[in-house]
């Protein structure tokens, strides 16, 4: 086997009972590739927890825009509850657009 050498001294992975030569950070290429494997996916795993996140935040703002645009429809065939209210068609359609930019901005 052949040994890796560092100022004359064998140097041998680091890891409990490996005898494998070093690679890379005091690690035989064995141990050094299984931690970067799971380097990698604690990464992805948090981008995909991120992702996660990120669609769930979406999907409230459509479900909240949507709601804006069936109280839109309301006030369109019944004024008189508009009126009631102090809103406008205009007023919800706006509402609705900036809470769709304000999610599509976050």
């Amino acid at each position: 086997m052949v040994s890796a050498l560092r100022h004359g001294v064998v140097v041998t992975c680091k890891a409990p009972g490996c005898d494998r030569p070093h690679h890379a950070k005091g690690l035989c290429t064995t141990h050094y590739m299984r931690q970067q494997y799971r380097r990698r996916k604690a990464a992805a795993a948090v981008r995909s927890r991120d992702l996660a996140g990120r669609v769930a935040d979406l999907r409230l703002a459509v479900e909240a825009a949507a709601c804006r645009v069936e109280q839109a429809l309301i006030v369109l065939h019944h004024p008189e509850v508009g009126a009631a209210k102090g809103v406008t068609v205009a007023d919800l359609l706006a509402d609705a657009d900036r809470i769709l930019d304000d999610a599509r901005n976050r």
